[in-house]
């Protein structure tokens, strides 16, 4: 009986390893895995410092009007306030995040880009009833081409109630995330307050993805706020896809087989992809006219991966971990960790079906120039790199040598 009890346990071992413990050590965490310099690829890169470049966690280009927007805050608040990441010390928030621009064909002589903020406007009230926000993820809709007016739709991480502005404990409920939504004139300085959108499908938002009509979809990171569900979701995975309308109407488009989704964007072939920050592989689904997402193929890259992006000709990038614990230290103390990077380029083949050519593109093994990046955009007409991360007090350009 004990033989075949010690049998029993063996084998449950076994397989453990096999479909869990074993994915977390090499996928995951990335032991053993072998990385390249940054020297050893065609580009040149440097960082660029300046206040209004801390902890940038998202950006978006603006290829038709030449300007990058990023979503940044400052480190040391999100140290503290940053419920993503299980930071919830709602008396550390900095009260500074802010949306920078930079203007990316203009270096000018401090090669700063001309980087300014952009002012909030409009009757939009922050959780204490300013206009402090607490951004994470965000996706832009161009509306029209001729006015040149682009339709922001941002993560906004409150710590209190967005109907009632009644506090909360963090600790107990999280946060209170919602969708904000912006408008921007090209060429101008001021987000105009459209709307903020509160729905329980709006559960724990990473990032939406516009769907070109007004609405967008949004992933939601984790399967709960708070809670013991939350803390299996390293063992179980969890999360989903919510879908809201341009009236504000939201439900779940999609809750199974979702592990850590993170950075969605909606690629030119009009399909959603989904990167995992768990388990490497980027999730293709189709949004049907019932405005729910169906899983129709699956791109594996074999790293944890943040935000994707498309650039002008379709491409997609992912920012990638490739020792994910470096990230994970890092959130607690950035000022000492160096992350390395991967950026990965995915590109549709010709032909029927789902095919796809997958290329490492930037890799930084020594921490030496790029950030710990979460999230990087491809500028296609002159192939320069813009890069980004929460836990760096800079971003990142990169162009190619010759």
């Amino acid at each position: 009986m004990a033989l075949k009890l010690a049998g029993g346990i063996i084998a449950l071992l076994a397989v453990l390893f096999q479909f869990v413990v074993k994915d977390i050590l090499f996928t995951t965490l990335g032991y053993g895995r072998d990385l390249q310099s940054i020297d050893e690829f065609p580009y040149s890169c440097r960082r660029i410092y300046h206040p209004l470049l801390d902890s940038c966690e998202d950006l978006w280009l603006d290829d038709s009007g030449r300007r990058l927007y990023a979503a940044c805050s400052a480190i040391s608040s999100r140290k503290h306030w940053n419920p993503a990441a299980d930071k919830l010390n709602t008396s550390g928030r900095g009260l500074t995040d802010h949306i920078s621009v930079l203007n990316i064909d203009e270096p000018g002589p401090e090669k700063l880009y001309g980087v300014h903020e952009l002012q909030l406007t409009g009757p939009y009230a922050s959780a204490t009833g300013g206009r402090e926000i607490d951004l994470h993820g965000f996706d832009v809709q161009v509306l029209d081409n001729d006015e040149g007016r682009l339709r922001f739709f941002v993560i906004n991480h409150r710590p209190v109630s967005a109907i009632s502005s009644s506090p909360v404990d963090a600790r107990q409920h999280g946060a209170n995330s919602t969708v904000e939504v912006f408008d921007l004139v090209r060429g101008e300085t001021e987000l105009r307050f459209v709307r903020t959108i509160s729905d329980p499908a709006i559960q724990t938002p990473n990032r939406p993805a516009s769907t070109g009509d007004g609405g967008f979809v949004v992933t939601n990171d984790h399967s709960a706020k708070v809670g013991f569900r939350r803390e299996l979701d390293l063992l179980l995975g969890g999360g989903s896809i919510a879908y809201c309308s341009a009236t504000s109407k939201c439900h779940i488009a999609s809750n199974s087989g979702f592990n850590f989704p993170n950075g969605i964007v909606r690629g030119a072939d009009g399909l959603y992809y989904t990167p995992s920050a768990m388990t490497g592989e980027v999730s293709i689904h189709r949004l049907s006219t019932n405005r729910t997402l169906t899983k129709v193929g699956e791109i594996y890259l074999g790293m944890p991966l943040d935000n994707l992006s498309v650039d002008a000709e379709g491409d997609i990038f992912a920012a990638g971990f490739p020792k994910a614990q470096k990230m994970l230290k890092a959130m607690g103390t950035p000022e000492t960790i160096g992350v390395p990077t991967t950026v990965w380029r995915v590109r549709r083949k010709g032909g029927e079906g789902l095919g796809f050519e997958v290329v490492k593109v930037l890799e930084d093994r020594e921490c030496s120039v790029l950030p710990g990046t979460t999230s990087v955009v491809h500028d296609a007409r002159k192939d320069v790199f813009w890069l980004g991360g929460p836990t760096s007090n800079f971003i990142s350009v990169c162009e190619r040598r010759g």
